[in-house]
């Protein structure tokens, strides 16, 4: 059971991480804007493994593995993610609870997110090839450009932090760095430990691929959701931030990473088989779907319950893909 005490290791150095980099994207959100830290520097920092893994699956030609891990970690953070940050963020479980979370200036986000994850799909119909790569890698810097120009109105019209010192700035960077370190070489040692792990105590290997290696894959992430959640208050925003982010990235850079991982290797084009093309419009009918609890502009408990129902729902709809071999 080497395997455990290993886990536990890596888990620690993951939940020390993490602590690093939300406290540091915390405190220097108040000065530049929380939801584009949230978006951009948490965003990227929480998907630096998951843009190694898919780079080297693309690069040895494990084109299925590259598309499992860029779009099943968005069904996975989408539904389980999302509704887990809710029911923090409006339960006893925070400091600051806070019955409705107002997702009203989150709007560019929403309509980012339907956009990449309804461009993700048509785009895959024929495969992804360079051109793909360059119009995804264009969409997430509109994105970012978007996102800056909102921090600018948010500096402008929102309280911000004016006593933070340069050598709180300093060392708040110092934060997201270290935090960003740890969790780039502790995620991958953590992922393959969770899953040595369950095959020692038996897990079934459809539960393993299905639950067990995403939930790995994204803890950094939910760790870094959980602690800012927990907060309460404004730290919700960097949170949600988060979510969006990630998923945007997701849905566009990471995406450009495994095609350009590909093209080096000697795989022009990434072709479109039934199974990983519905895995992929599976991604984009889920996201669809709980985006609609963000119409009403507000999240509250009732939400959380809906999108946990989401992810079980889809859950079992990739379980009966697997386990049946359907378009296999």
């Amino acid at each position: 059971m080497d395997s455990a005490y290993s886990l536990l290791f890596w888990l620690t150095i993951i939940i020390i991480s993490s602590y690093f980099l939300s406290e540091g994207a915390d405190r220097l959100g108040s000065k530049i804007g929380r939801r584009f830290m949230g978006r951009t520097v948490l965003g990227i920092a929480t998907t630096m493994p998951e843009i190694a893994i898919v780079f080297a699956a693309s690069a040895k030609g494990f084109l299925d593995v590259g598309i499992g891990a860029t779009f099943g970690s968005n069904v996975l953070m989408i539904t389980l993610g999302l509704a887990l940050m809710v029911l923090v963020a409006t339960t006893r479980l925070s400091l600051n609870p806070s019955k409705v979370l107002n997702v009203g200036s989150f709007k560019l986000d929403f309509y980012y997110l339907l956009l990449t994850a309804v461009i993700a799909v048509i785009t895959f119909m024929n495969g992804y090839d360079i051109f793909d790569a360059i119009i995804f890698a264009a969409l997430y810097f509109a994105y970012v450009y978007q996102s800056y120009k909102e921090s600018i109105y948010e500096r402008e019209n929102e309280e911000i932090d004016e006593n933070l010192s340069l050598k709180k700035v300093v060392l708040y960077s110092v934060y997201i760095i270290a935090g960003a370190i740890g969790i780039f070489f502790s995620a991958g040692p953590f992922t393959e430990d969770l899953e040595t792990f369950s095959q020692e105590i038996g897990v079934p290997a459809v539960i393993l691929s299905l639950i067990i290696a995403p939930i790995g894959g994204e803890m950094p992430e939910k760790i870094s959701m959980f602690m800012l959640a927990r907060k309460g208050g404004k730290s919700v925003e960097i949170s949600i931030g988060n979510v969006f982010g990630s998923k945007i990235l997701n849905n566009t850079l990471l995406v450009t990473f495994f095609i350009a991982g590909a093209l080096v290797y000697g795989h022009p084009v990434i072709p479109s088989h039934p199974l990983s093309f519905t895995l992929i419009a599976l991604t984009g009918i889920i996201t669809a779907l709980a985006m609609l609890t963000f119409v009403d502009k507000k999240l509250d408990a009732k939400d959380g319950f809906l999108l946990l129902f989401m992810y079980i729902a889809a859950i079992l709809v990739q379980y009966m893909f697997v386990e049946f071999r359907f378009l296999s």
